[in-house]
């Protein structure tokens, strides 16, 4: 297919037609409505492509919008999955076919944009899954981790944090199916951590113990003291 540059000659006010191979943004004209019968304009201009551009981003962000707006109001999660696919085809679009004609300036302008609704759209999808189980059991193990970690940790916290990794244990044995070959797996770490927790209660009761007889002891002794001084 043959290239043209159309181009206006200032000084004397006449268009020149040349023939030649350019570097440019293309836009498909309907040949029927064009009495010249041009299928095609290559537009060269950076400043002007960049400008065409900018108004196709914003139509198409601008609908995307509505569409995120509908989304969120609506609460289904399908509506909320349709416009995070429409924000996805959008950033294609932009890094496939815009990218090499925007400014770094106007590229993360428009991704900004992009971030901005995903981040919406995600959080309003977030809040609507609960926690899967393997998410919960994750949780409760690195809290119980923690509590055998703590020096400072009480009779009472490890006792509760026991108690909570027992429920867990009854709860993974009605999910046994969903869980599959985790299963096993996530028995073993509680069982482990559980008999690691008992023996940690066990040694703070003994400290406490010690310590209240520690107490009693000097408490005594500070009484007969007393009692020898009068």
């Amino acid at each position: 297919m043959m290239n043209f540059l159309i181009k206006k000659d200032d000084k004397i006010n006449e268009i020149v037609f040349l023939e030649y191979q350019l570097d440019g943004y293309r836009i498909k004209l309907n040949a029927k409505k064009s009495n010249i019968g041009i299928r095609e304009v290559l537009i060269v201009n950076r400043k002007m492509i960049e400008s065409i551009l900018e108004k196709k981003f914003n139509k198409s962000f601008d609908n995307i919008l509505h569409t995120t707006y509908r989304a969120i109001q609506s609460d289904r999660q399908s509506d909320i999955n349709d416009a995070l696919n429409e924000l996805r085809r959008l950033e294609d679009i932009l890094l496939d076919k815009y990218q090499k004609f925007l400014s770094s300036e106007k590229k993360k302008k428009f991704l900004a944009k992009l971030e901005l609704m995903k981040e919406q759209l995600n959080l309003k999808l977030n809040e609507q899954k609960p926690e899967s189980i393997e998410v919960i059991i994750d949780k409760l193990i690195i809290k119980a981790i923690s509590v055998l970690e703590d020096e400072e940790s009480t009779e009472s916290g490890t006792r509760t944090t026991l108690d909570e990794l027992a429920r867990l244990k009854i709860v993974l044995q009605k999910n046994n199916e969903k869980l599959n070959n985790k299963h096993k797996e996530y028995m073993s770490r509680i069982e482990k951590i559980m008999k690691q927790l008992d023996v940690k209660r066990r040694k703070i009761q003994e400290l406490e113990v010690e310590k209240r007889i520690d107490s009693m002891t000097k408490h005594s002794k500070y009484e007969k003291e007393t009692t020898k001084r009068r």
